[in-house]
């Protein structure tokens, strides 16, 4: 039923799928070991490649075991990670397979200098903006449920770390989605 689902042209992508070791410490009960996670995405990931489209990531502290599997996807899968919340050193990696990096309000936050080097360091053709809503709240609305609406907070951070105005990323990563979901019209 997936497959078919997935298969029609207004299905623009296959995921969120992905990794999460965080829920795996905090509520190991309610959430599926990793080696299960891992199978899911592998299915996920032959998914988006048999359908060709994109294969949307969650990742969430677990960097490298992501990273082993999406060695073993193939070169043309068009990957994208959403919100994008790891090390500097991943974001290199991500960016040298030619992935897209998502970023969401957490690139606001005061104590993430390095996830804002990394939307700096991004290559233009591979960052995008999102919400992550109802999460991931941009300052200075931290704490508070997020909105579409609160997006513009996030891109104006990642428009003036990358030294751009915030017109000129928002032309960007528009062509970016527009680039990675195939959007012609």
């Amino acid at each position: 039923k997936l497959r078919e689902l997935a298969a029609d042209p207004r299905c623009v992508a296959v995921g969120e799928t992905g990794l999460d070791a965080y829920w795996i410490r905090h509520e190991p009960e309610t959430t599926a070991p990793l080696d299960i996670q891992e199978a899911a995405l592998r299915w996920h990931l032959d998914l988006a490649h048999e359908l060709d489209k994109p294969l949307m990531i969650h990742n969430r502290e677990a960097d490298a075991d992501l990273l082993h599997v999406l060695a073993d996807a193939p070169a043309d899968l068009r990957v994208m990670l959403h919100c994008f919340s790891s090390p500097l050193a991943v974001a290199q990696q991500a960016v040298d397979r030619g992935y897209w990096l998502s970023f969401c309000g957490n690139v606001t936050f005061k104590r993430n200098a390095e996830l804002r080097e990394a939307a700096r360091l991004c290559p233009a053709g591979r960052i995008l903006v999102e919400t992550d809503a109802p999460f991931m709240t941009p300052e200075p609305f931290r704490g508070a449920r997020n909105e579409p609406a609160f997006v513009g907070y996030t891109a104006r951070c990642v428009a003036e770390v990358r030294g751009v105005t915030p017109e000129e990323l928002g032309v960007q990563v528009t062509r970016n989605a527009r680039d990675l979901y195939r959007i012609t019209d």
